[in-house]
């Protein structure tokens, strides 16, 4: 099992992430996943701790949800990650929203059903897109307003009510850097635990007949610009700017277009 406090998750010093067993004080578990129903045993077991608890010692400690993937490499990352999804879910949605009744796990599949009004509930998972733009040998990177300094990506957002994923990669560019795109193809896809999303990563083409300039919007997207694979490697080996590690598939869109 996997064993959580916050959006940290517990190794033991033995290179250990995934606890066979592990005998808790009873006010160290918020939840355990041994108590759902048989329709839920495929899912990855985890205990949720409580956060006031201190449990850092010699032999184990606490780290960051995202340092998984360099310690512990890309399966295990994803793993834990929906494990985390699935914990956040059961400790903070207790109650039906439409009468206040208490939820209890389904005995048929991995939903929760309000005991008075019958209700069926599941764990949250939003879409998000994800998509390389290039233009005569160059990919569009970005630096977002919410990132650490001199990281720049591709770029991203959530799909809208009523769109397709295609229609979202459009106006996600059209309103964060003011372009139009072509040939949008599929590159593939990933889940992502901050907060809950399903990454559907695409590449696309600059649509030159309706480009005028970069608009950054200055709200989410503070920069903006067109390097070459060659300018990109530069930048990089001299600090002079960071891209996205290869625990996500921003990184493996960039990589693709360095690769080719």
């Amino acid at each position: 099992m996997y064993i959580f406090q916050d959006n940290k998750i517990l190794v033991c010093n033995n290179n250990t992430i995934y606890f066979n067993n592990f005998n808790a004080p009873n006010e160290f578990i918020l939840f355990n996943s041994d108590t759902l129903p048989a329709s839920w045993q495929h899912l990855p077991q985890f205990i949720a701790v409580n956060n006031n608890l201190n449990f850092n010692t010699k032999n184990f400690k606490f780290i960051d949800l995202r340092q998984v993937w360099h310690e512990f490499g890309y399966d295990e990352f994803i793993r834990a990650g929906g494990a985390r999804l699935f914990a956040n879910w059961l400790i903070n949605s207790k109650f039906c929203s439409h009468c206040g009744g208490r939820l209890e796990p389904n005995t048929h599949d991995t939903g929760r059903h309000c005991v008075k009004c019958s209700q069926n509930f599941y764990a949250p998972l939003s879409p998000a897109i994800i998509v390389a733009v290039t233009h005569n040998n160059k990919l569009l990177l970005a630096h977002n307003a919410s990132m650490i300094k001199d990281l720049y990506s591709v770029l991203a957002g959530f799909v809208e009510p009523g769109e397709n994923l295609e229609q979202a990669v459009m106006r996600e560019l059209n309103e964060e850097v003011g372009i139009k795109v072509r040939n949008i193809k599929y590159f593939g896809s990933q889940p992502w635990p901050f907060p809950q999303s399903l990454m559907i990563g695409f590449t696309a083409e600059l649509d030159e007949s309706a480009y005028l300039n970069l608009k950054p919007d200055g709200l989410e997207i503070s920069d903006a610009v067109w390097l070459t694979a060659s300018e990109i490697n530069d930048k990089l080996n001299n600090n002079l700017i960071k891209i996205p590690d290869g625990a996500s598939i921003a990184r493996r869109l960039i990589n693709n277009f360095l690769n080719n």
